[in-house]
């Protein structure tokens, strides 16, 4: 049940057995991969593995119930190595940058998070009195998720601002310019004209810097190139 198929064609999805499973369990599972006409097991041991994700580089994460520590957990899998990647959360997704984002249970609030994984470090995405649930996640690392027990429910979306995009509108045009310049010049003045903004997008060379040597990358960005 439940494939999931990168760009490369390879497709993992959850094997269950119903029909003999341990007492008081429902179900035994095993997360299987097709790549290259070949279909393997990635699972070795783990109870009731399910939802699992893929990416075009082939990494795989999945979600499975420990039953020493009574929570769902996460695993990471590539290149037949299997990781521990948290021992508190289901419904994983990942993009091409091994950017994962999962939903995580706060026992203290009785709700659902979203979280996301992202180079090494955990970030807690939202914290309300409602559940937030079902992730989904793109290679610019912005996420979409559900919200089905806040009357009425909606879908939310995490935006990530574009490098060059200085005034914050979603688009990298002539308006982006005078802001542009602005946020080299005089920073602290950028994020008074606009708060919700960081003038760290006008570093277009990625050096941690904002300096002259982002100018010629601007127009060369906002020329097509």
């Amino acid at each position: 049940q439940a494939p999931e198929i990168n760009d490369h064609d390879e497709i993992v999805w959850t094997r269950y057995d119903f029909c003999d499973p341990p007492a008081g369990v429902n179900f035994e599972s095993k997360i299987m991969m097709y790549s290259g006409g070949t279909i393997t097991e990635l699972t070795s041991g783990q109870f009731a593995p399910q939802a699992p994700d893929i990416n075009n580089s082939g990494q795989v994460v999945w979600t499975w119930f420990d039953r020493v520590t009574g929570r769902d957990a996460i695993d990471f899998w590539e290149a037949g190595v299997t990781t521990a990647l948290t021992d508190n959360g289901i419904i994983p997704v990942i993009n091409d940058w091994a950017d994962i984002a999962f939903d995580r249970w706060d026992s203290s609030r009785r709700h659902w998070d979203i979280w996301l994984y992202q180079s090494g470090v955990f970030l807690q995405i939202t914290r309300d009195d409602f559940d937030n649930i079902v992730p989904d996640i793109n290679n610019l690392s912005e996420i979409a998720w559900g919200t089905p027990s806040r009357p009425p429910s909606n879908i939310r979306y995490l935006r990530r601002f574009r490098a060059g995009d200085l005034n914050c509108d979603g688009l990298f045009n002539g308006g982006d310019i005078d802001p542009f310049f602005l946020a080299l010049g005089d920073p602290s003045q950028y994020s008074l004209v606009f708060p919700n903004c960081d003038p760290m997008l006008a570093d277009m060379n990625s050096d941690g810097l904002l300096n002259g040597a982002d100018i010629d990358a601007f127009f060369i960005a906002l020329g097509g190139g």
